[in-house]
């Protein structure tokens, strides 16, 4: 059975570095042009970089130090390689066994009960039963008959509770008499019962949030939101927040995440945006279409965004290393919208704030030769 399990392990970590050797060359050589003249990482700062990741994987591939060194502009021999994270830090900072039940978004009542403020809960679906926000039974997606007559005009969210990464079919739905209006739209799809079917049986519906307006000029379309990650320490059980960006979307876009057009940018310790954003590819951009990072200023309730994400991490005893995403209302409350503990994507935190552990790496890199690996095969035949 071990060597079974060893097999597999050695598989999907050679898949997953051939697909992320692809991504690093890619990224390399879309940069070139505005990265020319940045600072190179001599021999001294890579043998360093090699020296403190080789015990983790004895081929250290340095491009990612490359890279984070020249978008940022701050060469560190700390940067972590993405496809060391992937393969071995985060399946041993965080308990795959327990990360879909724990991140799924119809269990943050029970993991968190009412400890921060999340988006109003219309309907949940959850392995193909329809309930009440408090979770009483009231049938199955293909026999809803409509929500009623108060809801009509009403703007809704319908997402997936799990694998929702990168705002992955995420839409807004507007309850008309005629129909729902779906934004995206879902081709061939004209009713409610149609769109549920869409989403596997694991979906939750919500109220929309009117975010604030200081977070809707970036773009008015999209949520945009402030992830902060957080970890806890092998050392002391602490939690920390290691760093603070915000998301925006691309115009007409529903969502603020990178892989769907978004642009992120760091928020330094002082509390403002640093002059630029990154893209998925690595571009820096020095504002949104609506306005430049640099003159908008102080981000508001960034004290209370970080004592929301502090308090949501000590309740995920199973996982060391989350990504938080916070919205603010119109009313100038925080609102958790979602909780990341798998596949936590790294290369925005590195291109702007610099390593991702920071302080921490070395007790992370050594903490790593002594911790269990989990690893789970989660796919749904």
């Amino acid at each position: 059975m071990n060597r079974i399990r060893r097999l597999l392990v050695g598989l999907n970590n050679r898949r997953i570095r051939r697909l992320l050797t692809g991504k690093i060359c890619k990224i390399k050589k879309g940069i070139a042009a505005q990265t020319r003249g940045a600072s190179v990482t001599g021999k001294e700062l890579k043998e360093k970089h090699e020296q403190l990741w080789k015990k983790l994987h004895r081929r250290v591939n340095t491009d990612w130090l490359d890279v984070y060194s020249a978008v940022s502009g701050r060469p560190d021999h700390r940067y972590v390689p993405e496809d060391i994270y992937y393969t071995v830090i985060e399946p041993r900072l965080n308990n795959k066994l327990f990360s879909k039940a724990w991140t799924d978004k119809n269990s943050y009542e029970l993991v968190l009960g009412d400890r921060v403020k999340r988006p109003e809960v219309v309907l949940r679906c959850m392995n193909g039963v329809l309930y009440t926000p408090d979770f009483t039974a009231v049938g199955r997606p293909e026999e809803f008959d409509g929500f009623p007559q108060e809801f009509k005009g009403e703007k809704l969210v319908i997402k997936p509770t799990m694998d929702s990464g990168g705002g992955k079919a995420v839409r807004v739905v507007k309850v008309t008499g005629a129909g729902p209006e779906i934004n995206p739209t879902a081709p061939g799809v004209t009713t409610l019962s149609g769109l549920f079917s869409l989403y596997g049986g694991n979906f939750i519906m919500q109220k929309y949030i009117r975010q604030h307006p200081w977070f809707a000029r970036f773009n008015e379309s999209s949520l945009n939101t402030i992830r902060v990650l957080t970890y806890r320490s092998i050392s002391d059980e602490k939690v920390h927040v290691l760093h603070r960006l915000l998301r925006a979307g691309r115009p007409g876009s529903v969502v603020d995440n990178q892989s769907s057009g978004g642009i992120a940018c760091a928020v330094d310790a002082g509390g403002r945006l640093m002059p630029y954003g990154i893209d998925k590819s690595g571009t820096r951009h020095t504002g949104t279409q609506s306005i430049g990072f640099s003159e908008a200023g102080e981000v508001p309730f960034m004290k209370e965004i970080t004592a929301a994400a502090l308090e949501v991490a000590s309740c995920y005893r199973y996982s060391r290393l989350l990504g938080l995403d916070f919205a603010v209302n119109a009313d100038g409350e925080v609102i958790l919208i979602e909780v990341n503990d798998s596949n936590n994507e790294i290369n925005f935190f590195q291109m702007s704030s610099g390593p991702l552990f920071g302080e921490f790496t070395v007790e992370v890199a050594e903490g790593c030769l002594q911790l269990p690996r989990s690893f789970v095969i989660d796919y749904m035949l």
